[in-house]
């Protein structure tokens, strides 16, 4: 079977994420696919999304994937436990995000619809109170590496502004997440 190739992109997208599970990714050296479709029914039924839940349980198509995306500001469905709202109301989780580089083997959000069709109608149901556009999404099949061929570089959400480091510098990053979400525990 011939390896898959990345196609150049000229957009750079961004796994988007918040601190705790930030400094997880580094601790694995991989950003990874997380939820199964158990898991993410049961958060579903949990948050009172019934339909998408019900949708999810009799898709025959199931793509257990890892999304990212090229919006540059943060990807407003990154996770739920900012409840899709701006960044600033949100900076106590400390958000993240990995830029990748073109040599990640990605999909665009119209292949992914194509391909798992009953998960992207619950996909869309669930996100579009987000206000986030799913052109901007893409996903991999596949764990990502973190490292210098996989990863640009590293952005941390403070004091109202993305400080990104290249990912010669990802050690600062981590610690910055870690002195932020040090003081977040601390004031709680």
């Amino acid at each position: 079977m011939a390896m898959r190739q990345a196609s150049k992109r000229q957009d750079m997208i961004y796994h988007y994420t918040i601190g705790c599970a930030f400094l997880k990714i580094l601790k694995s050296g991989q950003i990874r696919i997380e939820k199964s479709r158990a898991e993410l029914c049961k958060e579903y039924r949990a948050n009172g999304e019934i339909k998408n839940a019900e949708l999810l349980e009799k898709a025959k198509d199931w793509g257990c994937v890892l999304w990212l995306s090229k919006a540059t500001d943060w990807e407003r469905t990154a996770n739920k436990a900012t409840d899709g709202v701006g960044l600033k109301a949100n900076e106590k989780y400390v958000p993240c995000r990995l830029a990748v580089t073109d040599t990640v083997v990605v999909d665009k959000w119209t292949t992914f619809r194509h391909k798992y069709y009953d998960e992207a109608k619950a996909l869309l149901r669930g996100n579009n109170a987000f206000g986030s556009n799913p052109y901007d999404w893409y996903y991999s099949e596949s764990p990502i590496s973190v490292d210098a061929d996989h990863v640009q570089s590293v952005g941390v959400y403070v004091d109202g502004s993305w400080h990104d480091f290249p990912f010669s510098e990802l050690d600062k990053a981590r610690v910055l997440v870690e002195e932020r979400l040090s003081d977040f525990y601390r004031n709680d």
